[in-house]
């Protein structure tokens, strides 16, 4: 059975590893923010369309004032639905969903990243 949650320890160990933890000028979040502008912004991005959109993370680039969106898939089937109409089952969709929402407010670069294999995942990036 595949667990979203190896994915989601897969992208966190590499923020680890790039200094990301480390670096005062990001904030780095899971499902929620502390900043209220992203949860007003958030409050009606469900992917399904029934309340609060909860990305796996949400990276705040204060220097450059953008938001990082990150939406973790583990079957590497489940990347992208290629119509961008499933964001509850793929990544890239759920993050399109995300991403729509936190635009108008911010400027945002968006993840989807899918496998459980630290060397064969897929990655798609958005800005």
């Amino acid at each position: 059975m595949k667990n979203e949650r190896i994915t989601e320890n897969i992208f966190r160990d590499l923020l680890r590893e790039k200094g990301y933890y480390d670096d005062k000028t990001i904030t780095i979040e899971e499902q929620s923010s502390s900043n209220f502008e992203i949860n007003k912004a958030l409050e009606k991005a469900s992917k399904k369309g029934t309340g609060k959109g909860k990305p796996e993370f949400i990276i705040n680039l204060k220097k450059e004032n953008i938001i990082l969106v990150v939406e973790c898939k583990s079957d590497t089937k489940r990347h992208s639905s290629g119509t961008l109409s499933k964001p509850a089952d793929y990544a890239v969709d759920g993050v399109f969903k995300y991403a729509k929402d936190l635009s108008k407010s911010f400027n945002v670069f968006s993840i989807a990243i899918s496998g459980e294999d630290k060397n064969n995942l897929e990655f798609s990036t958005f800005l």
